[in-house]
């Protein structure tokens, strides 16, 4: 599977391109072998692989951990004023 993207030249999403990627050796060797129809090539897309996948689903994680934790600093910070400043103080800033 990880092939096409290097035979399609598709652009990766990833800390590293698949064309240049040390642990796809076996894959760019392989896309060599392939050869590819298109009825019509369309030229916009990517290739998300599964490891990338889940490090933006493990750094969603982290950041919903560092927010929590941010309100709950606010929280703590306004527990003596009133609940409409408490809620204001959550608001994010407008650009």
């Amino acid at each position: 599977m990880e092939a096409l993207p290097i035979a399609t030249e598709l652009p990766t999403v990833g800390a590293v391109s698949a064309s240049r990627d040390r642990s796809l050796k076996a894959q760019r060797r392989l896309d060599r072998c392939l050869k590819l129809v298109w009825g019509r090539r369309a030229r916009r897309g990517f290739f998300l692989r599964a490891e990338d996948f889940f490090g933006f689903a493990r750094r969603l994680v982290e950041m919903r951990t560092e927010f929590q934790v941010d309100l709950e600093e606010i929280d703590e910070t306004y527990r003596d004023r009133s609940a409409l400043a408490r809620e204001r103080a959550r608001q994010p800033l407008s650009p």
